[in-house]
C-alpha cells in the first residue's frame, strides 16, 4: 500500500511537471516564429548565418522536448507510474537550456545589422522595432498566463486552514514581552551560534519549569531571525485557546509561512491542496508529508542560501500527548531534506511526553539545554536588570501624574530591589507579575505589601509562583469584615474559575451572557486583576477576549496542594460542571437555537455562499462557544446522563438545531466525537429498559 501511494504521488508530480514543460515549449515556439519572420527580411551575411544557426538549435531543442513529452503523455497511467518515464528535474534542465539558447538567439539577432549598408540599416532598424514589439506582446501574453497561474495558486492556498494567533508577531501576541536589552545575552548568543554552525544538530530543545521565560526567549529569537530573513515559521502553542492548544493545524500553519519565504513552495503546496481540499483535516503524518516534506523536496536546490529556523514554543501546552510524540518524530525527518537547510527550535517544560519523544530520537538529531542549568548569577543579573528598568519607568510615569506628591527620590531603594530579586529568582514571570502589580496603583504601598506578604510563612508555606500570586490575590480582595471577604472570594471563583478553564477565551460581553453576570459586575470584579490577566481597557476593544498572561496562574489556582490551605483554590471538576450547565442554559433560552438560525430562507444553501458577517450576526460569540464546547465541559465535569435530565431534554428539542449551528461554524465534523463522548457517560438502568 505504501509503495502504491508513493508511486501515485510520483505520477502526480510527473504530470504536473510535464504539462508545465509543454506550456514552456509552446511559448518558446511562438517566440521562435517571430524571430524567423525577422530573419527572412535580412540580407544574407555571416551574422545572419550565425543567427539562423542559433534559431535552428532552439527549434531542434523545442521539437525534441515536445516529441518526448507527447510520447510520454500518450503512455498509459500504469506505464508512467511504474517505469518512472519522467523526472521533474528534467523540467529544470529544459528551462535552463531554453534560457541559454534564447539568450544566444537574442545576441545573434542584435549582431545582424552590423554588416549592412546605410539604407539596409534603416530598414533593419524598422524590422527590429517590429521584432521587439512582437516579443513584448508575447511577453505580455505569457505574463498574463503566469498571473492566472499565480491566481490559481493563491486560490488553492486559501484552502490552507491555519491557527490564528499562533505566529510570534500575531495580533494575539502583540503585547507579549521580549527580552529586555542586556538580558539573556549569553543564552541568545548560544542559540544564535547553533543556527550558524554547519555541524549543528537539527533540533535545539530549550526546556525549563513554568515562569522561567521560555516564551519571551522564543519571541526575541523569532524577532531577530525575522529581521535577518532567516525565520522559516513559528508556532506558539497556548493551552486554553482552541486552535493553539492542539496540533491539528500545526503543519498547515507552518507550511503557510514556509511558502512565503521559500521560492517555489507555494505551487507545490497548492497542488497538494488542489488534489485534496480536506488535507488540513487529515492525520498529522499525511499533513506533514503533503504540505511540508514533499513540497520541500520538490523545490530547486539552493534557492535559500542561509539556514531557516522553525520556532515551536510551549510544546508542552499541546493537550494530546500522542500529538506531541508525533510532531517530534515528524520534525526529526527534516534533517534528511537537503533542498533547503532547516533547523527547529523547541521550548517546553520538561514534561514526560516531550522527554519520551526526544528519547526515541537519535541523540545526533537534538541538542538539549535546561534553563535551570544556566548559571544562577546570570539569571540573578538579568532579573535584577529587569526590576531596575521597570521600576525606573514606573517612577518616571508616577512623577508625570503626581506632580505635587511624587514618589521619594530614593524609591524603590537598593535594599528593596535586592529583596525583590531574591523573591523572583529564577522565575522571570514572577518579576513580570510583581511589576504589573506595583504599576497598577500606589507603587510605594504595593511594593511594601508584596515584600511583607510574600515574606509571611505562618499561615501557608508558599513556594515558587505561589508566593507571588496568592499574596497579590489576598490584597486585591481584602475587605473590612469576614462576610465581605467570603463574598469576594466567591465572586472571584465564580468569574475567574471559568476564565482560566475555558476552551477558548471570551470577551467581557460574551462572558457576561454565558455566565449570567451583568457586564458592569464583570468589569468590577476584573479591575484589580490586571497583573495576572490580559483585560482590554479600551471600550473599542470590547470584543477582545480576556486572556491569561501566563499559564502558571491557572496552574497555581487549580493545584490540589493548596486545596485545604488557601481560599483561592479552584475546583476544576466543579467549574467544568457549572460551565456545561451554563452552556446548555444559554442554548435553551428562547430564540437562541432554531431552524434556519441565519434566516437564509433557502433550503440547500451552501455555507460558502453565506457571508461570515451574516453568520456572526446570527450566532453570537457566547452561543457559538456554548455549541462548540458544552460536551467538552461536560466530559471534564461530573459525568452521568439520565433520562429527563437537562442534557436529555436539550437534545430532544434542539439536537438538529445544534448540528445546524455547528455546520454554520464549519465544525460539524466535531459533532461525531461529541455524540460518541456522550454515549460513554449515559447511565442506563434495567428499569429504563422495561
Amino acid at each position: 500500500m505504501l509503495t502504491m501511494l508513493q508511486v501515485t504521488t510520483s505520477e502526480s508530480r510527473q504530470m504536473a511537471a510535464l504539462l508545465t514543460g509543454m506550456s514552456m515549449a509552446m511559448c518558446m515556439a511562438n517566440r521562435l516564429h517571430v524571430y524567423v519572420l525577422y530573419l527572412q527580411r535580412l540580407p544574407p551575411t555571416l551574422a545572419t548565418e550565425n543567427f539562423e544557426s542559433a534559431l535552428i538549435q532552439v527549434y531542434t531543442q523545442d521539437l525534441r522536448f515536445l516529441a518526448s513529452a507527447l510520447e510520454i503523455y500518450q503512455k498509459s497511467t500504469a506505464t508512467r507510474m511504474w517505469q518512472a518515464l519522467w523526472q521533474p528535474s528534467t523540467l529544470n534542465e529544459f528551462e535552463s537550456l531554453c534560457d541559454k539558447l534564447g539568450s544566444r538567439a537574442e545576441i545573434e539577432a542584435s549582431n545582424c545589422d552590423r554588416e549592412m549598408s546605410a539604407q539596409r540599416w534603416e530598414d533593419a532598424k524598422q524590422w527590429k522595432g517590429d521584432l521587439e514589439q512582437a516579443l513584448r506582446k508575447l511577453d505580455d501574453i505569457q505574463g498574463m498566463g503566469n498571473a492566472i497561474a499565480d491566481l490559481h495558486v493563491k486560490t488553492d492556498l486559501t484552502k490552507l486552514t491555519i491557527a490564528h494567533g499562533a505566529v510570534y508577531n500575531s495580533y494575539a501576541e502583540e503585547h507579549s514581552a521580549q527580552c529586555l536589552k542586556g538580558t539573556r545575552t549569553q543564552l541568545l548568543h548560544q542559540i544564535g551560534e547553533w543556527t550558524q554552525d554547519p555541524a549543528g544538530k537539527c533540533i535545539f530543545w530549550l526546556c525549563g519549569m513554568a515562569g522561567t521565560g521560555k516564551s519571551t526567549i522564543s519571541r526575541t529569537f523569532s524577532n531577530t531571525l525575522d529581521k535577518q530573513g532567516r525565520l522559516g515559521a513559528s508556532f506558539f502553542f497556548k493551552r486554553g485557546e482552541r486552535q493553539r492548544s492542539n496540533a491539528s493545524l500545526f503543519f498547515p500553519t507552518i507550511a503557510r509561512q514556509l511558502a512565503d519565504v521559500i521560492p517555489g513552495l507555494k505551487a507545490s503546496i497548492a497542488q497538494a491542496l488542489d488534489a485534496d481540499s480536506q488535507l488540513c483535516e487529515r492525520n498529522l503524518q499525511e499533513q506533514f508529508e503533503k504540505l511540508v516534506s514533499q513540497p520541500l523536496l520538490d523545490v530547486a536546490h539552493g534557492h535559500i542560501s542561509s539556514t531557516l529556523v522553525i520556532i515551536i514554543d510551549a510544546l508542552d501546552e499541546c493537550e494530546r500527548s500522542a500529538d506531541i510524540s508525533t510532531v517530534l518524530m515528524l520534525l526529526a525527518r527534516l534533517e534528511s531534506i537537503v533542498t533547503t537547510r532547516l533547523r527547529v527550535f523547541v521550548t517546553s517544560r520538561p514534561e514526560l511526553p516531550i522527554q519520551l519523544g526526544f528519547r526515541t530520537m537519535s541523540g545526533d538529531l537534538h541538542r538539549d539545554v535546561r534553563l535551570e542549568e544556566v548559571q544562577v548569577t546570570t539569571i540573578q543579573h538579568d532579573i535584577d536588570t529587569y526590576f531596575r528598568h521597570r521600576l525606573k519607568e514606573i517612577k518616571q510615569e508616577d512623577m508625570s501624574v503626581h506632580l505635587y506628591d511624587p514618589l521619594p527620590a530614593e524609591w524603590p531603594g537598593e535594599h528593596n530591589i535586592e529583596a525583590l530579586v531574591d523573591l523572583a529568582v529564577p522565575l522571570f514571570i514572577a518579576a513580570f507579575t510583581i511589576c504589573r502589580y506595583i504599576y497598577e496603583k500606589d507603587p510605594q504601598n504595593r511594593l511594601q505589601t508584596i515584600l511583607q506578604q510574600s515574606g509571611q510563612t505562618g499561615q501557608v508555606s508558599l513556594t515558587g509562583l505561589d508566593k507571588i500570586y496568592l499574596p497579590i490575590l489576598d490584597q486585591i480582595i481584602c475587605e473590612s469584615d469576614a462576610q465581605s471577604r467570603n463574598q469576594a472570594v466567591e465572586d472571584f471563583r465564580e468569574l475567574v474559575g471559568p476564565i482560566i478553564l475555558l476552551a477558548d477565551p471570551l470577551s467581557i460581553p460574551a462572558l457576561s451572557t454565558l455566565l449570567a453576570i451583568p457586564v458592569r459586575e464583570v468589569v468590577g470584579r476584573l479591575k484589580h486583576l490586571h497583573s495576572v490577566l490580559s483585560i482590554p481597557a479600551d471600550p473599542a476593544d470590547r470584543d477582545v477576549p480576556v486572556r491569561l498572561l501566563h499559564l502558571s496562574f491557572r496552574d497555581v489556582l487549580v493545584d490540589t496542594r493548596i486545596k485545604d490551605k488557601h481560599r483561592f483554590w479552584i475546583d476544576e471538576v466543579r467549574v467544568h460542571t457549572r460551565l456545561a450547565a451554563d452552556c446548555l442554559r444559554r442554548l435553551s433560552a428562547p430564540g437562541m437555537l432554531k431552524q434556519d438560525v441565519c434566516d437564509v430562507n433557502q433550503p440547500g444553501t451552501q455555507r460558502l455562499h453565506v457571508s461570515k458577517v451574516r453568520v456572526a450576526r446570527s450566532i453570537s460569540p457566547d452561543v457559538a462557544y456554548a455549541c462548540c464546547y458544552w460536551v467538552w465541559h461536560l466530559m471534564r465535569g461530573e459525568k452521568g446522563l439520565h433520562d429527563r435530565g437537562h442534557v436529555h431534554l436539550f437534545l430532544l428539542e434542539h439536537f438538529l438545531h445544534w448540528l445546524e449551528v455547528l455546520s454554520w461554524l464549519g465544525r460539524l465534523s466535531e459533532a461525531i466525537k461529541c455524540v460518541s463522548d456522550l454515549r460513554q457517560v449515559v447511565h442506563v438502568s434495567f428499569h429504563d429498559l422495561r
